[in-house]
């Protein structure tokens, strides 16, 4: 429930509550790629919204249709439910890279209740943008860092089928060397960025302890 409204593709929205909110690729009327996906700006302060943020790219009569969900600050994402959820924040694609949880503003998603899985989702920072990410986050199958920003991970991060973080553009930083200890992390296609040695936290150590990770692919 509460006030929503929709122009242009800028959703100003104030909800509250324990249902979902949703953004489907399939919904939409033709069919778009990951270049050119379809375009939603999430505004205004979600904080009382328990249930779910959803971002879903997939298939529809056998067309890949991406989604890419912007947003310009982390109340727009929901507040803390009262049991952990660790899909409290999910970004789904059939295909990876079709569906697009983008940050347009510095942002700070403290640590809740509100969990984030990535299942073939990109989470993308433009250049001057840090999303720092305290929540924990679920990588299932891959997931994809994009834009010429920064992605902070101060949170548990765990893997699921394999999952796989892959680095393709921007930089990443974590809140201390262990943070990625159990994640694979990939550089393989990585066009501009790397590993940042501003730690979002102090214990965050590069010089002395380098960096960990179950596994490392340049």
């Amino acid at each position: 429930t509460g006030s929503a409204t929709y122009t242009d593709n800028d959703l100003r929205a104030n909800l509250h509550g324990a249902g979902a909110l949703k953004f489907y690729s399939s919904d939409l009327v033709v069919a778009r790629d990951a270049e050119t996906p379809g375009i939603i700006k999430v505004t205004g302060d979600n904080s009382a919204l328990t249930g779910r943020f959803l971002v879903m790219g997939d298939t529809k009569s056998s067309y890949n249709y991406a989604m890419l969900v912007a947003v310009t600050n982390a109340v727009a994402l929901g507040g803390a439910p009262e049991a952990f959820d660790s899909d409290g924040v999910y970004v789904y694609a059939g295909v990876p890279g079709y569906a697009i949880l983008r940050a347009d503003a510095t942002m700070t998603v403290e640590a809740s209740n509100r969990g984030w899985k990535l299942h073939n989702g990109t989470l993308r920072t433009p250049e001057g943008v840090t999303l720092t990410v305290k929540t924990p986050v679920v990588i299932d199958v891959q997931a994809i860092k994009d834009g010429s920003g920064t992605l902070a991970l101060g949170g548990d991060v765990s893997v699921g089928n394999d999952g796989v973080l892959a680095v393709r553009e921007g930089f990443l930083q974590t809140s201390s060397p262990a943070t990625l200890a159990d994640v694979p992390v990939s550089f393989a296609d990585l066009t501009d960025g790397g590993i940042s040695v501003d730690a979002v936290a102090t214990d965050g150590d590069y010089q002395s302890k380098g960096l960990m990770a179950s596994s490392l692919v340049l």
